[in-house]
């Protein structure tokens, strides 16, 4: 599928809100993405929340498509803006205790609060040693930076919010993107989470 490599496509909602479905999605529609888990460590974290990006250049130059960490991580999203002229910026929402349940329930799957970046992570996007055991926090801070998120592109025309929960997909998606809406069944991963 032909599709314009210059308009980059940053999927900036929050982990555990349908992100990796919408990564599929968008490798379905020919898009190259950067491999997140690459990128997954503190070094990077602290510089991108120091405003430094000079680390995520190469995937920048290299992929057109990106997600979760450190992508949505507070202040990248206005950088990229900035950056890319033509990029579109997708922010993935769900109902925000279902967020907190999925979060908890992947904890105990790969056991993320005993992963290097996790600490750093929960300073820099919650302010906290440890986000998870802080659900009113987490909940707070889901809150806040959605609609810090949707006030900043509140005049521009490059944002879409998806609630995959409640059934967006392909139409919304495709004409993001300029193309037709897919007959397909949009993808659906960790369907439990």
């Amino acid at each position: 599928m032909e599709t314009d490599k210059e308009n980059k496509v940053f999927v900036i909602g929050f982990n555990k809100t349908g992100t990796t479905s919408l990564k599929r999605a968008l490798v379905d529609l020919g898009r190259r993405f950067s491999p997140g888990m690459q990128l997954y460590n503190s070094r990077i974290f602290e510089e991108v929340n120091s405003k430094n990006f000079s680390s995520l250049e190469n995937a920048l130059n290299y992929y057109d498509a990106f997600e979760d960490r450190p992508w949505n991580h507070p202040g990248v999203y206005q950088y990229l803006d900035n950056r890319f002229e033509n990029a579109k910026f997708i922010l993935t929402i769900r109902d925000v205790d279902n967020w907190v349940n999925s979060y908890k329930k992947w904890d105990k799957t790969v056991k993320l609060s005993n992963q290097s970046h996790y600490n750093t992570a929960s300073k820099i996007c919650y302010g906290v040693n440890d986000f998870l055991s802080e659900e009113n926090i987490m909940r707070n801070v889901y809150k806040k930076r959605n609609n810090e998120v949707i006030r900043y592109f509140r005049n521009k025309n490059n944002l879409l919010i998806l609630d995959l929960e409640k059934g967006d997909g392909w139409n919304k998606l495709c004409p993001l993107l300029n193309l037709n809406v897919l007959k397909t069944k949009f993808p659906h991963a960790n369907k439990n989470s």
